[in-house]
């Protein structure tokens, strides 16, 4: 048998959270530590620290951990994670499965509308005062410090809100409608604007607007059919 060299250490096995739950369900049926041990290829003292840590929280009392900065990076380095990503929208709130057979409702109601006729109106928000806050450096603007400072533009909130609506072929565009806060801005005093425009305190679209903006969007489909149109909204 061949040992290992003198002051080189076994690497931990680092286990997941399904491998220490069913450490301790094994123990707890009767199994022998060794057994587990063999089975998931660790050594016996892992296995006795699992229920031992478990038992020492409920001890003490500890139901509300807070982890530090170090236990945090190894903790990360331990389980290989590494990328940190930014997270954006609101997808991870939506029920997949409620999602899926509304879906399914909604293609059946649609079942009876040529697509031409099927328009889908959203909103989108715009920070139109709000400058990027990433860039590209030249060759020899190496010091990130000193050219890559931001500044308080990249945060401004002022936002307007624009809705834009069109049939599922693409046919048929309503005329975007623009809401801001303002009631007359001051580069509409002799531009008048271009499309459609309406203020809101918050430029926020609500169901008085909607109101208005209906009255956009039923002439436009009136010269573009004469049949029975489908209007898919979100929030209404």
């Amino acid at each position: 048998m061949v040992g290992r060299p003198a002051g080189i250490r076994k690497a931990r096995t680092a286990l997941s959270v399904a491998d220490k739950k069913k450490v301790l369900d094994e123990l707890k049926a009767g199994k022998p530590a060794v057994d587990v041990a063999a089975e998931l290829e660790i050594s016996r003292r892992q296995v006795f620290n699992i229920p031992r840590a478990l038992y020492e929280a409920k001890r003490q009392g500890v139901c509300n951990f807070r982890a530090s900065d170090g236990w945090f990076s190894r903790w990360r380095w331990r389980f290989s994670v590494t990328k940190s990503v930014r997270l954006h929208g609101e997808a991870g709130e939506v029920d997949l499965v409620a999602a899926e057979q509304n879906m399914q409702k909604l293609r059946l109601e649609l079942n009876g509308y040529h697509p031409s006729d099927i328009f889908n109106m959203d909103e989108a928000g715009l920070f139109f005062r709000a400058l990027p806050n990433r860039s590209y450096l030249l060759p020899n603007e190496d010091d990130v410090r000193k050219v890559g400072r931001g500044v308080k533009a990249m945060k401004a909130k002022e936002r307007l809100t624009i809705i834009m609506c069109a049939n599922a072929l693409g046919t048929c565009k309503i005329v975007p409608v623009v809401i801001r806060a303002a009631k007359t801005p001051r580069c509409f005093k002799n531009n008048p604007p271009s499309v459609p425009y309406y203020h809101q305190q918050n430029a926020w679209n609500d169901s008085k607007l909607y109101k208005k903006w209906d009255e956009v969007f039923v002439p436009t489909i009136r010269s573009f059919t004469k049949d029975p149109v489908a209007l898919i909204l979100d929030g209404f």
